[in-house]
């Protein structure tokens, strides 16, 4: 009954072992392959994020160009407008607006409100965009203390301002289709059309203000995407090291155990009949053990009358 446990147990152990083993190794070469594999990837992944950055950041100048040809549209509109009341003002017959100035203007007019319609397409599409970097977790900064609401999603607030940019432009273009199908204006209607791209403006110019302030998030997202891509082959080969080391550390643990089931497999058994002496050993040359009641043991053995030769002192004469 003993050998057969002796012998089960050492072909679980080997038959575990062997399979920590072989797992072992299959794990170190998959930790470097890995390892491999993400070095090349994180890298590219990161680098993508980086040049995502850096296109936001070209169409944020871009943008800014446009905001700021946008307002000079804006105020040549509004003089535009107003050389337009004016003059029909000073005549004693008033007309239609449009019947008061020359073709050159007409034309004029007729190229801002393709442009501000263009524009207010650029901007819907600029406030889609936004909409969407706002959610992008490297894009944003941490709130500090005491910043008002919403300091850390600048894409939001701007994508709020370029809305309500878009919603006054609609207005705009409203009277100026007005003014451009020759519909007389009240004087108090062009001072509305007026203080409305005055707003226009002002919305504008909120705009131009925000995008220079979330530029500051823009270079702080580039600058963590640099270190994140300059540290991760570093971090990754870190990694690819402990892995191998924890799993070769393992598979040695593993080997052992192989190595002790074999030596439970192959024991022999002890001869039939053979048992083990009961009780401490003599030693030759040691003191007999001690009697049971304490004292020493006067009486002869047998096992030392037959070990014992005469000495020479007691032979007979």
């Amino acid at each position: 009954m003993n050998r057969f446990l002796s012998r089960a147990l050492g072909a679980i152990a080997v038959l575990v072992g062997t399979v920590g083993t072989v797992f072992s190794g299959a794990a170190v070469l998959g930790s470097w392959e890995l390892a491999d594999r993400l070095g090349r990837e994180v890298p590219e992944s990161v680098a993508d994020l980086e040049r995502v950055v850096e296109s936001v950041q070209r169409q944020g100048d871009a943008t800014l160009g446009l905001i700021d040809a946008a307002r000079d549209r804006v105020r040549f509109v509004g003089e535009t407008v107003g050389e337009l009341v004016g003059e029909d003002d000073r005549r004693a017959d008033p007309r239609p607006l449009l019947e008061a100035i020359d073709p050159e203007i007409e034309h004029r007019l007729e190229s801002a409100e393709a442009f501000v319609v263009a524009m207010q397409e650029s901007l819907r599409s600029l406030n889609r965009a936004l909409a969407v970097l706002d959610a992008f977790p490297l894009l944003t900064r941490r709130p500090s203390p005491g910043a008002e609401p919403g300091a850390d999603r600048p894409f939001g607030s701007v994508a709020a301002s370029l809305a309500e940019a878009v919603e006054l432009l609609d207005e705009a273009i409203f009277t100026l289709d007005r003014i451009r199908s020759g519909q007389a204006l009240s004087p108090r209607q062009l001072d509305q059309f007026l203080d409305l791209l005055d707003e226009v403006d002002f919305a504008l110019g909120d705009v131009r203000g925000q995008i220079d302030t979330f530029f500051d998030s823009l270079d702080q997202a580039g600058g963590r995407l640099a270190r994140i891509r300059a540290a991760s082959t570093t971090w990754i080969d870190r990694g690819a090291v402990l892995a191998v080391v924890f799993f070769a550390c393992f598979g040695a643990s593993q080997l052992g155990l192989v190595g002790l089931g074999w030596v439970l497999l192959a024991r022999r058994p002890p001869p039939i009949g053979w048992q083990l002496p009961v009780g401490p050993a003599i030693v030759a040359g040691s003191a007999p053990p001690p009697s049971p009641t304490g004292g020493t043991d006067d009486h002869p053995r047998p096992e030392d009358d037959r070990c014992e030769s005469p000495s020479p002192r007691s032979s007979p004469p």
